[in-house]
């Protein structure tokens, strides 16, 4: 099940305020300011002036341009660096497989050579000139055949290496999973909360103007009318810092995505979704302990430790190796050639090396003890912290009916309460009360989406969610 904010609900229009913002549209359109210099001391609000201007132009809840969660998904993949790092850290584990696999084939070296010479020679005082000259050439072949098992410890600590970069790349994805979705959905909340503070400057804009009328014909205190315009300026100010948290989340989004951060006119696309959270929390952490990147990740060092100490007691065994060689070698006129070969074989034993092989194992075999043991605190840290996100997506989901509900019966009394007042049945007092009432479950409501999907994007991180995983999901 998926819970979604109807704009129906969240930005639902009362018939009193439809009268007021058609009065609105009539006398001013959506500019606002309260000018207080040289306001008189009988009435700080009297001089109510349209100088400053307010911008309501942006704030679109899913402009159609907007990149989606796939295609955010995407270009993060592609362009993130930490992302790149690690991709490119993986590509050197895998080159150092290839090094470390040189050691099982022979090794064939080819040699050249050629010397030439003249000189001077005074035999019986007479002069003799002389040269010489030669040449030489070989192939010369190492193989070793047995290493005590060196080469096959060194290709196990290689691969084991290779694996741990894997889950540092899918515990990087994993990372960037949490902080994109978070940001994803902080941007679209604050598109939505654009468009609800665009509606309430609109709302209580209308009640200023209405208020106005009211005090210019003697039908209401300065007061009254005076309230109606600080509660104007107040929802201005919560237009621009809304303004600003827009702006500021973009930036945030745009570093994550792999762009400058002043990237202009990024928007996304979409709605702030919530899927009611599982039941079953004991299969999902079964899953857990299995998948989640950090866990693996620990577990590949505590591998890649029990290789290094496969490699350290691969120097307990003896080795042997075979070498040969063939050649041929002339004078300068060359001939006749002279042509050799040899061959051997080695057997090598290390009997004593001062103890540092046995003190080298021993350091081993410690590191792997310490990793298994930072491998199992991670594992209890990581079991707690699924249970806190799941009780806190759980409780984020089950608290939106509520809210849901609030945002309506804040609509039907601002909508009786309006019509009430206009009647002349009610006082300003109440129906201040009951629109404050209702732009407040319209924020909390939304408030409480945005938490709710930040609780469900913490809980598939914790469950081992990464960018790959995510990418076929139309939301966060």
């Amino acid at each position: 099940m998926r819970l979604f904010v109807p704009a129906a609900i969240l930005f639902s229009c009362s018939p009193i305020l439809c009268v007021a913002a058609s009065q609105g549209a009539q006398s001013g359109g959506d500019q606002a300011v309260i000018s207080i210099a040289n306001a008189p001391k009988n009435g700080l609000m009297r001089q109510y002036k349209a100088s400053v201007k307010v911008d309501l132009s942006i704030g679109d809840a899913s402009p159609a341009d907007g990149l989606t969660w796939p295609q955010a998904v995407a270009e993060a993949q592609q362009h993130n660096p930490s992302l790149i790092e690690a991709k490119l850290f993986i590509q050197q584990g895998e080159k150092q497989v290839d090094i470390g696999d040189a050691g099982f084939l022979p090794t064939v070296t080819a040699n050249a050579g050629i010397n030439r010479g003249q000189g001077q020679q005074i035999v019986n005082g007479g002069v003799f000139n002389t040269s010489a000259g030669s040449y030489q050439g070989s192939l010369d072949g190492t193989w070793n055949i047995f290493d005590g098992f060196s080469t096959l410890a060194t290709r196990d600590l290689n691969l084991a290496a290779v694996q741990n970069r894997q889950a540092a790349y899918d515990q990087a994805s994993s990372a960037l999973y949490l902080s994109l979705g978070e940001a994803f959905d902080q941007l679209l909340y604050d598109q939505n909360n654009m468009a609800l503070q665009k509606l309430l400057v609109q709302r209580y804009r209308a009640d200023t103007l209405y208020q106005e009328q009211e005090f210019k014909g003697g039908l209401t205190a300065l007061w009254t009318y005076e309230k109606a315009q600080s509660d104007e300026a107040s929802q201005v100010w919560s237009f621009k810092q809304a303004k600003y948290s827009l702006q500021s989340d973009q930036a945030a989004l745009a570093i994550l995505l792999g762009r400058d951060a002043d990237a202009p006119d990024l928007s996304v696309a979409g709605t702030l979704t919530v899927t009611a959270a599982p039941e079953d929390f004991h299969g999902d952490l079964r899953r857990m302990l299995q998948d989640n990147p950090t866990l693996r990740y620990y577990r590949s060092l505590v591998a890649e430790d029990d290789a290094a100490l496969w490699n350290a007691e691969s120097t307990r065994y003896p080795s042997l190796s075979a070498s040969g060689s063939w050649g041929t070698s002339g004078e300068e006129n060359w001939g006749p050639r002279n042509r050799e070969w040899q061959g051997s074989l080695n057997l090598s034993y290390e009997l004593f090396a001062g103890g540092g092989a046995e003190a080298a194992i021993t350091q081993a075999d410690q590191a792997l003890k310490q990793a298994q043991t930072t491998a199992d605190d991670e594992l209890h840290q990581w079991e707690a912290a699924l249970l806190k996100a799941w009780t806190a997506y759980i409780g984020g989901y089950e608290r939106l009916p509520s809210a849901a509900m609030a945002v309506r019966a804040g609509a039907d009394r601002f909508a009786t309460v309006g019509a009430l007042y206009q009647s002349g049945r009610e006082e300003f007092l109440d129906y201040e009360q009951a629109e404050s009432i209702y732009s407040g479950a319209q924020s909390g409501l939304l408030g409480q989406l945005l938490a709710a999907a930040e609780a469900q994007v913490a809980y598939k991180n914790a469950l081992g969610m990464t960018l790959e995983d995510a990418a076929a999901s139309p939301a966060p």
